[in-house]
């Protein structure tokens, strides 16, 4: 009697996993894709790659790899705009690109030579030390270290 109730849950359980099964290919996701090179064809390694949803803002972001290729997955269904950028180079801006259930959508890019249009430079760091003062800083949460069991 034993072996048949497991026997018989087992079979349910093999029929649950089999029913479910279309469930997990029903998913509203998609898949962005591309390669990045340069004007002369080179590709451009970790050119950083930016997927904004024009609905909600919400971003995906990968980076470049050594054969220029980027891959976002899964992606949510919906109007996205792609921003390309890479130290060097001008920033592309593709889109918007709708993208529906199960859809791989390729991207390539070709990314213009830039010029540096902005330099920032710290010249003058705070100190990590206070060094004006030899008292010991006091905080009003300090408490006793037997306070602390």
């Amino acid at each position: 009697m034993l072996k048949s109730i497991c026997r018989l849950c087992a079979l349910c359980f093999a029929l649950l996993i089999l029913a479910s099964y279309p469930l997990a290919a029903q998913r509203d996701t998609a898949t962005l894709e591309g390669r990045i090179v340069d004007v002369t064809g080179a590709v451009v390694a970790n050119a950083s790659v930016t997927a904004t949803n024009t609905s909600t803002n919400f971003s995906y972001h990968a980076k470049s790899d050594g054969e220029g290729a980027w891959t976002i997955s899964p992606v949510r269904i919906g109007s996205y705009q792609i921003t390309i950028s890479a130290v060097g180079f001008k920033q592309t801006v593709t889109g918007p690109i709708t993208l529906d259930v199960q859809q791989r959508q390729r991207v390539d890019a070709t990314l213009q030579l830039g010029e540096v249009t902005q330099q920032v430079v710290v010249n003058d760091i705070a100190p990590l030390l206070e060094t004006d003062s030899s008292e010991p800083a006091r905080s009003s949460t300090a408490r006793p270290w037997w306070a602390f069991r």
